[in-house]
């Protein structure tokens, strides 16, 4: 009787899970259907906005930003130049920053760590929503409104205010420059620079003493023109501020810290002014004031405000070098424009001109990388300058400063001239032993040139060539696994061919040595039976790779210099050579892609393997 119940029950157990398992398949699948739905949906409301005209830009982003679109579920992750659209929610986390700017010269809304905000365009007014903590607004040709708390500010054009919503519904406002008018459901109010207001959650004025820093803005982020690239150098900065409710005949004092905290306080200055200089270095700093004796506790254990200091070094233009010349036959050559990184500018205008004071320039482009190129010039001198940018974020410099300018020739010769040898270089020793790498004879790309011809020879007048090869690519890649040169002296030169089928005379004529396994090779030193003490392996450090992966912000030149690379940016035609077939536009040497895998091709022999 107990087994034949034990199997009923064992029976009916079964039973019941066959009978639950569809209906958990059943729903574990709509689920599925469900999440793939909506991972759908959202995917099409994100290509819709393709169609879309963007509000602003996101113009500085620091750490993690992110933005969400209006009807959609999921936070992108934003990085410089994303657009932002009507109705975008716009987040940033702990230690974070992102800075929007309108179109139209409308202005910008800087986020503060930990806020939220929703951000409308679509009366060309731009419109913010604050929800979590803080913002800085810039207005510069119109007007652009805030919401928070019930307060409705309208900051005018040209004005600056700092702006927060506080953690019981509150809202927090000081007026920098400008005007803005103030309306909630128990008053309207105009307020003009050094007026700071703190409303409770109600909409009345909190009639607690406050703080205005009036100078550097809260959050400033300040560029200082520097002769050197030298971060040790110092400038005055002025500090100004204002008390609102201040009771007593006390002093102030100024305290900058490197910590929110001020445990770690670098200046301390006690004045009876509102106002003092400070002689500052580039750096990340904090800055509050309250008075002494500390008849303002609350100020006192306030966070204070951030400054961010930067150092910008002189502008150096790369090339065209100073009076360097380019030669043509027919076709115009193209010109590369290159000059170093100012990290802190948004973007460069880069003016070619015939007048030394480019007044009247043939070219006129703004970008955001640090090179350019262009085949519009024709025969003549000509005279360029390249100028930083900064954006609305930045104070101190004025936008434009630090321009760099210089002058190169472009002349017309009826001689096609031979293509500069780039490498190997002269003298150089090459070992073919098994599993070598390919070497890469490579020479300066020329405008004329439709094709290249590389002779390889024995002797050094270069007759009886054991490698005459043609190509288009301004570089010739050998294989030794295909076809091995046996250990010597060799001599090579390349000229080109036009489209015409003129061609140039040879280049100057370089040397190389091959050395190949089990070449029998003449001890001369040490003498025979000569004995020393035992000289320790010599190891490299480092493996030089042969692919290298792009990373956000690289450049060819970038990458050329690095140690491991070329440490030479000049070289930066090989990697473009190597890998123009890869590029998203294989004429334009400047689109790279994070991601995208560059081949780095020897230059003097060296052994080459795996990925960096």
């Amino acid at each position: 009787m107990a087994a034949n119940n034990d199997f009923k029950r064992r029976q009916n157990v079964s039973r019941q899970v066959f009978i639950i398992r569809p209906f958990c398949d059943y729903w574990l699948s709509c689920g599925d259907r469900l999440c793939l739905w909506f991972f759908v949906a959202d995917l099409n409301k994100t290509l819709s906005r393709i169609n879309e005209t963007p509000v602003g830009t996101i113009t500085f982003k620091y750490k993690a930003a992110q933005r969400r679109f209006v009807d959609r579920v999921l936070w992108d992750r934003l990085k410089r130049e994303s657009p932002v659209y009507n109705g975008d929610f716009i987040r940033t986390a702990d230690l974070s920053e992102a800075t929007i700017t309108f179109n139209a010269n409308s202005g910008a809304v800087e986020l503060l760590e930990n806020s939220l905000i929703q951000v409308y365009a679509d009366d060309a007014m731009p419109r913010i929503s604050v929800t979590e903590g803080g913002v800085n607004v810039n207005a510069e040709e119109s007007e652009i409104v805030l919401y928070s708390g019930g307060t409705t500010v309208t900051v005018g054009a040209g004005a600056v205010v700092s702006a927060a919503a506080t953690d019981d519904g509150g809202f927090n406002l000081q007026v920098s420059e400008g005007k803005v008018i103030l309306q909630n459901a128990k008053q309207t109010v105009t307020a003009g620079a050094g007026q700071v207001f703190a409303f409770l959650a109600d909409g009345s004025v909190d009639p607690g003493p406050q703080v205005v820093m009036i100078s550097p803005r809260p959050n400033a982020k300040i560029v200082m023109a520097a002769s050197s690239v030298d971060d040790s150098q110092s400038m005055p900065l002025d500090f100004s501020w204002d008390m609102v409710n201040y009771t007593g005949n006390a002093a102030s004092r100024l305290e900058v810290a490197i910590d929110r905290n001020f445990t770690q306080i670098i200046t301390t200055v006690e004045t009876f002014e509102n106002h003092a200089a400070v002689f500052m270095r580039p750096g990340i700093y904090w800055w509050r004031v309250f008075s002494v004796p500390d008849t303002i506790p609350a100020i006192k254990k306030s966070a204070g405000v951030k400054l961010s200091i930067y150092n910008a070094p002189p502008l150096k233009l790369i090339s065209p070098g100073e009076l360097q010349e380019f030669t043509f036959r027919t076709r115009k050559p193209a010109i590369r424009f290159q000059w170093t990184e100012q990290e802190e500018a948004s973007w460069y205008l880069l003016e070619v001109a015939k007048d030394r004071a480019l007044k009247r320039p043939e070219i006129i482009l703004k970008t955001h990388s640090n090179s350019a190129v262009t085949s519009r010039l024709g025969i003549g001198r000509w005279y360029w300058r390249v100028t930083p940018f900064y954006g609305p974020e930045y104070e101190s410099l004025p936008s434009g400063s630090g321009a760099a300018s210089s002058l190169f020739d472009i002349n017309n010769n009826d001689v096609l001239s031979p293509p500069p040898l780039i490498a190997p270089v002269n003298d150089s020793t090459i070992n073919f032993e098994s599993g070598f790498q390919p070497v890469l004879f490579s020479w300066r790309k020329e405008t004329e040139a439709i094709s290249y011809t590389i002779k390889i020879s024995s002797n050094n007048n270069l007759s009886s060539p054991v490698i005459l090869e043609t190509t288009g690519k301004n570089y010739f890649s050998y294989d030794p696994h295909i076809a091995k040169l046996s250990a010597g002296q060799y001599y090579w030169t390349v000229f080109q061919t036009d489209i015409e089928g003129n061609s140039s005379i040879p280049s100057d004529i370089r040397n190389f040595t091959v050395i190949t396994e089990g070449a029998n090779l003449e001890t001369i030193v040490p003498a025979n039976e000569y004995t020393a003490r035992p000289v320790p392996e010599i190891r490299a450090e480092n493996d030089l790779p042969a692919f290298y992966v792009v990373k956000y912000q690289d450049t060819l030149t970038k990458i050329a210099r690095q140690p491991f690379v070329y440490a030479d940016a000049t070289q930066w035609p090989l990697l473009y050579e190597a890998n123009r077939n890869t590029f998203p536009k294989p004429d334009n040497p400047d689109l790279i892609i994070p991601g995208m895998v560059l081949q780095i091709p020897p230059v003097r022999g060296e052994i080459r393997e795996g990925k960096r």
